[in-house]
């Protein structure tokens, strides 16, 4: 992270944008006015001075021409851009596991050290030595390997997409259920290490499959409005869940609910996969009929 920050900084600033400030100065050749030579007086003298006086070259922004884009103009390209991206159906349904799975990772990622400290409590065992941050390195390691090697395959996602992405979820559910069920700390490790490789293989496929669909001005609008989507759902279920405001359930109770969450989130998609399944048998077999 410190090293990310010091990257930010070295990074050019960006002067335009999409949306905003995307104005371009331009240079307009002013010719001077032309002085009549018959000017002799004193007041003709210093009109002649003021004149020659001025620059001949003006130097005009479009801001000043068009006093740039109004707020009101800004607030309908994004509307339209927002309407143009998520009116694919495809899209719609990638950025919704997105937005879900995105919204409780934020959630296991951070009440996951208080359910470390939670079991050491319950187990009563002062003596366990704590590998919270190799487990954290472990995770953030082996979910970069599996996020790039699921890059390398030639899959046709389209087609497939919906079933890993509900056969992962409801593999994520069962790790997280693991995580509630099990009493040993080195269990935990595991299967948070697990999550963590399962999840960034399946946003990895989301991401990739969204931006292919999207026009290369969107991407900010689109992958912005998502994860908004998930920290307002982080929100909800910390103010819900955690706080106990809805529901009150211990560190362990929670983790069960994140599992049917995700599991949840999996049946939905299993659910697309077979619908989809059916819809090209019954396609390809209404054009076997024709032919």
């Amino acid at each position: 992270m410190f090293l990310s920050g010091v990257w930010a900084f070295l990074m050019p600033n960006v002067t335009k944008s999409v949306y905003f400030h995307n104005e371009r100065s331009e240079s307009i050749d002013q010719p001077t006015p032309p002085v009549s030579n018959s000017m002799s007086t004193s007041g003709g003298s210093k009109i002649i001075k003021d004149i020659e006086s001025q620059p001949s070259k003006t130097k005009v922004t479009d801001k000043e021409i068009n006093k740039n884009k109004s707020l009101g103009q800004v607030l309908l390209y994004l509307k339209k851009d927002f309407i143009r991206s998520y009116s694919d159906p495809y899209v719609r349904k990638l950025c919704f596991w997105w937005a879900f799975a995105f919204g409780a990772y934020v959630q296991v990622y951070t009440y996951i050290n208080v359910l470390y400290t939670y079991l050491l409590d319950l187990n009563k065992d002062s003596h366990f030595t704590l590998y919270n941050g190799a487990a954290e390195s472990l995770n953030t390691l082996i979910g970069a390997i599996a996020a790039y090697l699921i890059g390398k395959l030639e899959l046709n996602w389209f087609k497939v997409g919906d079933l890993f992405l509900g056969i992962g979820s409801i593999l994520v559910g069962i790790v997280l259920f693991g995580c509630y069920y099990t009493r040993t700390m080195w269990f935990i490790y595991a299967f948070y290490i697990i999550y963590g490789c399962l999840y960034q293989t399946m946003l990895t496929v989301t991401e990739s499959e969204v931006a292919k669909r999207l026009s290369r001005d969107s991407y900010g609008l689109v992958f912005g409005f998502n994860s908004f989507i998930a920290l307002f759902l982080h929100t909800l279920m910390t103010y819900g869940i955690v706080q106990g405001h809805i529901i009150s359930v211990t560190t362990i109770q929670q983790f069960l609910i994140y599992a049917v969450y995700y599991a949840s989130i999996g049946a939905v998609f299993l659910i697309f996969s077979i619908k989809n399944y059916f819809s090209s048998a019954a396609t390809v077999s209404l054009i076997e009929c024709k032919q």
